[in-house]
Parts: structure tokens; sequence; C-alpha cells
């Protein structure tokens, strides 16, 4: 089994999005009442790679997105663009 932290590629974005929306151990009484709740979920974090994907790190594992992780973009990225974004 071999494991690497790599730069986000569009590639990825499938399994990212399944990633960000598994909340199985913070609110899984959500997912069950709400099953589109994992949609809305992945589209929370769409951000990062629409808008940041130089900022975005998956984890990988024998070739397979096993991760993400926003990386410096929640302190010193385009702020002041998602703050546009937002309003």
């Amino acid at each position: 089994m071999v494991g690497l932290v790599r730069a986000y590629l569009p590639s990825d974005r499938p399994a990212v999005r399944m990633i960000y929306g598994m909340d199985e151990f913070t609110r899984p009484r959500l997912q069950q009442q709400y099953p589109r709740f994992s949609e809305y979920l992945a589209d929370e974090m769409a951000y990062y790679p629409d808008y940041e994907p130089e900022s975005l790190f998956v984890a990988e594992v024998d070739g397979q997105v096993v991760g993400a992780q926003p990386g410096g973009s929640m302190v010193c990225g385009s702020t002041m663009l998602f703050g546009e974004m937002s309003k």
C-alpha cells in the first residue's frame, strides 16, 4: 500500500465530491432524514475545486483518491473573491 498527498487534478472531482458528501460520523440522522444531504455537503465544498484548485490537496493510496483537504486557502486564499461571491 503506497500513499501520497498531491495537488488536486480536475479528474479527481468525482472522488472529492464523494468524500465531501460523506458525513456519517457527525450527522447520520440528517443523512437518513434527507436522502440528498450528501449532495448539499459536496456542493458546499465546491468552491475550492471551482475557484482555488491550487489550494486543494488529495490523499491517494494505490492510485485511488481516499481523502481531500483544502490547504492554505482557508488562511491566505482568495478571501476577497469568496466574499464577493457570497454576497
